[in-house]
């Protein structure tokens, strides 16, 4: 957008991507701007369904409507978008750290731009990944998908499910 339309019409639309964050999450969630384009929403989603629905309104609030960049400059735009819950393994806080977590949500966001973008990823982690070096988990998510120690999440929720907040 800055390339195209300049910095004026980047910082519009980065306003109005944080507003349209603002009004999909919950009062609760905490929205920061991470660098760049990237957003940052941390929040309390208990289930991988809860969490794949929050992705999938994110990702529609961002792409449904043209931004406004400027007078009579409307973009469609859209997100790449990666979660990762903490705990990443249910129960075990320690096994998996918050700073390893983020790093394996924004490989989430990197597997949704390779897929074409616009989209979402989700990985979570299983009690199989008990005693797996946090390191290794986010060097090859694809490895532990494979292996059952890692469920990856991906696409759009299917037409007519359930939009609510958990």
């Amino acid at each position: 957008v800055n390339d195209e339309h300049g910095h004026r019409a980047g910082d519009a639309v980065l306003l109005q991507a944080r507003d349209r964050l603002r009004s999909t999450v919950r009062e609760a969630d905490l929205i920061l701007r991470w660098g760049g384009d990237q957003f940052l929403v941390l929040g309390e989603y208990r289930t991988p369904d809860g969490l794949a629905k929050l992705a999938e309104r994110i990702r529609r609030g961002l792409s449904d409507t043209p931004f406004e960049a400027g007078p009579e400059v409307r973009l469609r735009l859209s997100g790449s978008i990666g979660f990762a819950p903490f705990p990443f393994v249910p129960g075990e806080v320690d096994e998996v750290g918050w700073e390893h977590v983020l790093r394996i949500a924004l490989r989430c966001t990197h597997r949704s731009q390779a897929r074409g973008r616009n989209r979402w990823t989700g990985a979570l982690g299983t009690r199989a990944l008990w005693n797996e070096p946090a390191d290794r988990v986010v060097a090859d998510l694809d490895a532990h998908a494979r292996a059952g120690t890692v469920l990856l999440l991906e696409g759009e929720l299917p037409e007519g499910a359930p939009r609510d907040a958990e």
